[in-house]
């Protein structure tokens, strides 16, 4: 009698771990980023260059753009993702790859302020890996 009330407690007591386990998890798993910004410092954006302002509807995007610091030290880019499906991306300044961080999932945003000397020439790709048409705000500026 003492060992099935010891063995009833000891079974309650790992289906309420294993039930705490699973619910953290999910909280866990539910928490996503909405939106990244990277901004180093404060910059008025009141007056600015649009260099790049493309909605892309296909499954890939290459585009090239050119900056001189005289038109203003800050860049600015966003990548916004309208589509249904996930897309990936990788920014490039000269040859030195800036970000390479990859998915950017259906409704979120991913945002890099840049300050400092950041003239010369930026690429930006954006692409699907299976193939399936994307759904893209692509925007860049310089302020």
């Amino acid at each position: 009698m003492i060992f099935k009330k010891s063995f009833t407690a000891l079974l309650i007591f790992a289906l309420m771990i294993i039930i705490n386990f699973i619910s953290v998890h999910q909280i866990f798993q539910e928490k996503e980023v909405v939106e990244e910004i990277i901004i180093p410092n404060e910059v008025s954006q009141t007056r600015y260059t649009l260099l790049l302002d493309v909605k892309v509807k296909s499954n890939d995007f290459d585009d090239n753009f050119w900056i001189d610091n005289s038109d203003g030290k800050t860049l600015n880019i966003s990548l916004k993702n309208n589509g249904s499906n996930p897309v990936q991306h990788r920014i490039t300044h000269g040859k030195n790859t800036v970000r390479s961080k990859g998915t950017i999932r259906p409704g979120k945003t991913v945002q890099l302020q840049l300050g400092d000397d950041r003239s010369g020439r930026w690429r930006i790709d954006v692409y699907t890996t299976d193939g399936s048409k994307m759904n893209v705000k692509v925007k860049a500026k310089q302020f």
